[in-house]
């Protein structure tokens, strides 16, 4: 398996070996919510992960896709 750091991946790295495949939900309440209330800890983790793949999409889409 390849090691990727964080300074150097691309979303076509990140296709090579993620598989998604979309399926039905069950229909439970965890599901049913508008919101969630997130700790510090874990608004600053979403923060982190959120910038890391925009910086990831902007960095991999040709100009002429948007």
């Amino acid at each position: 398996m390849p090691k990727f750091t964080f300074a150097a991946i691309s979303l076509d790295d990140l296709k090579s070996f993620i598989h998604l495949h979309e399926g039905f939900i069950g229909n439970y309440e965890w599901n049913q919510t508008d919101s969630i209330v997130l700790t510090e800890h874990e608004q600053q983790r979403v923060t982190e992960v959120s910038t890391v793949v925009e910086t990831l999409h902007a960095t991999s889409l040709p100009t002429n896709s948007l």
